[in-house]
């Protein structure tokens, strides 16, 4: 179970230093109050703006009447300064501050029977606080002041005010870690006990969850549910899945961790991708297939995996994808594998889609790139929806070793349609080329080996074209810009007629190349023969023969770039070295 996962992690987290107390969080602080042990202020450090970053208390705040924060809140709850000078934040702010000295003095009465030091500091800060106009005095003395703008309106009431009492931020005591603790429990808590389905503890249950950070701002739920039509039918809002309260803060933890580390997630297009290693929380391990770096890479390929200190290749890799909607954060995928599996994939994957520049140097395409491909030009936010789409399949793809859907494909045939290769950069190329390579190459375990009548139609077209090439040379509208859409869907009426032109085209190449009609003439006696065996050219192409024809003329046309290669400067087919020497122009 993810959060189980999750929950794993912020005990191997904890010990290293890299989480905050529970309840607190990093958040920006502007101003720092320090104050004497009878309340006098010796002193205000500005930090700068937005501020320093501070582990301080935090809560959900909603509604609105939000929840005050002990000691380090923002300037409208700690002195009651308006948001603006209308009538209603006016009001706002002073009820905000007065919020917040009664729930100072809540956290006296928490901690005094236990923490002594720290409650004696707490009383100083509400002291201090308790009168407004000296506390604000003390700011302006030392040049802080919270006027309003020409709008009307005060950016420093959103500026977060801390206190140290004798030097010391009571804060960091271990009486007010552990009140606050229960107050966010009891935030976040149901009122009632049962036994959490992810990790099998007893204790209170959560009536709601810790919001996630995939983006900077307001946090998302990661769980949510229509309580509205679960109360039809008896449900309360714990009820749907028992998590504990503990399970709930300590899991979102460790996962807003691991979106705050670079090494433990990356950005493709609107989708999040986060991973982490059972017991290595330094490993980063799927980095290098959204986004390959030549070095990482031969260093990946060219070193055998040797293992990693106190590893094994049985331990846990686990990857998640998320995507934000404007209610909640989605979870679109869920991996699991062990360490072993996921170097060979990795190892694998780098070598299916490794391309290759005019200099014999290697480059690699990232997923993103492969899935930019299989989309048609344009903008808008249909086209990125299907490019999260086409990015979440891909990366299922590198980590599962599964096939690609068809869909992906027929989206690259379209856009091969749509640009012809001559448009095209070196980079795009490639990308183009390794996807096609990529969706033959996952298919191979699963394909028949008789191929299927779409194929073999592509790659007649195929020859076609090159017949007209070597027949006529460069032409502003080819065969394929003319042909290839109706070709594709309803072969039984195109063919034919492309067949009647392609005696005069040989003729015409056998003048110029005689290697090159033989070489022509040959492999498309070959394919008429597989068509016929097959049944011959059926009236209509479904969609997925579609996809079938569009791979197979691509693959033909790429195993004359191979013969290019092969032959000699005086090859048979000059489309071949033109293909060859695009412009790399863009990498």
């Amino acid at each position: 179970m993810l959060l189980k996962s999750l929950d794993d992690l912020y005990d191997e987290l904890i010990p290293a230093g890299l989480l905050d107390p529970e309840g607190f969080k990093l958040r920006a602080v502007r101003f720092i109050v320090e104050l004497s042990a009878d309340g006098r202020c010796e002193g205000i450090t500005d930090t700068g703006e937005p501020g320093a970053d501070r582990s301080v208390p935090e809560i959900g705040r909603s509604g609105s009447k939000p929840q005050a924060l002990p000691c380090t809140d923002n300037a409208q709850f700690v002195l009651g300064v308006p948001k603006s000078n209308k009538v209603g934040d006016l009001a706002a702010a002073e009820s905000a501050r007065d919020r917040y000295l009664d729930r100072l003095l809540e956290a006296v009465a928490a901690v005094e029977s236990n923490d002594q030091v720290a409650a004696a500091q707490l009383r100083t800060i509400h002291r201090f606080l308790s009168d407004r106009v000296k506390a604000i005095g003390e700011f302006a003395r030392r040049d802080v002041t919270f006027e309003f703008d020409a709008k009307g309106d005060s950016k420093a009431a959103s500026a977060r005010v801390a206190f140290r009492v004798g030097g010391i931020d009571p804060t960091d005591s271990s009486g007010f870690r552990t009140w606050w603790a229960t107050v966010v429990s009891a935030d976040l808590g149901s009122g009632e006990h049962g036994t959490c389905q992810a990790t099998g503890r007893y204790g209170p249950l959560a009536r709601k969850m810790p919001g996630v950070a995939v983006k900077p701002g307001t946090p998302q739920a990661l769980i949510s549910a229509n309580f509205a039509a679960a109360g039809r039918y008896g449900a309360q809002q714990s009820s749907g899945s028992h998590i504990g309260v503990a399970t709930a803060i300590r899991s979102h933890q460790a996962l807003n961790w691991l979106l705050a580390d670079r090494h433990h997630h990356r950005r493709a297009g609107e989708l999040t991708f986060v991973w982490w290693l059972e017991g290595q929380v330094e490993f980063d391990g799927f980095d290098i297939m959204l986004n390959p770096q030549p070095d990482d890479v031969l260093s990946v390929l060219r070193a055998p995996w040797s293992g990693r200190p106190g590893m094994s290749p049985s331990h846990q890799f686990r990857l998640l994808a998320l995507s934000l909607t404007e209610a909640r954060v989605v979870v679109r995928m869920d991996h699991v594998s062990s360490l072993g599996e996921i170097e060979e994939r990795t190892r694998r994957w780098l070598e299916l889609v490794a391309q290759t520049r005019s200099d014999g140097s290697e480059w690699w395409p990232a997923i993103w790139n492969l899935a930019e491909s299989a989309l048609l030009p344009g903008d808008g936010g249909a086209r990125k929806a299907r490019k999260d789409r086409a990015i979440d399949a891909l990366a299922r793809a590198a980590l599962t070793g599964q096939p690609l859907p068809r869909w992906l494909l027929s989206g690259a045939v379209d856009r091969c349609r749509a640009q012809p290769p001559s448009k095209l950069s070196a980079r795009e190329l490639g990308a183009r080329y390794a996807l096609l390579n990529l969706y033959r190459r996952l298919q191979e375990v699963a394909m028949p080996d008789a191929e299927s009548r779409g194929t073999l139609c592509g790659r007649m077209l195929a020859q076609l074209e090159s017949a007209q090439y070597a027949a006529l040379g460069d032409l502003n509208r080819t065969v394929v810009d003319r042909y290839y859409g109706a070709a594709s869907v309803t072969p039984e009426r195109v063919f034919p007629g492309l067949l009647r032109d392609l005696n005069a085209h040989l003729n015409k190449a056998g003048r110029r190349q005689k290697g090159a009609q033989v070489r022509i003439s040959k492999r498309v006696g070959e394919l008429a023969r597989l068509v016929l065996d097959a049944g011959g050219f059926p009236a209509t192409f479904a969609l997925e023969e579609q996809a079938d024809f569009a791979l197979g003329y691509w693959d033909e046309r790429q195993s004359r770039f191979r013969r290019a290669d092969e032959s000699s400067p005086d090859s048979n087919d000059p489309n071949d070295i033109k293909d060859l020497e695009l412009s790399e122009e863009g990498e």
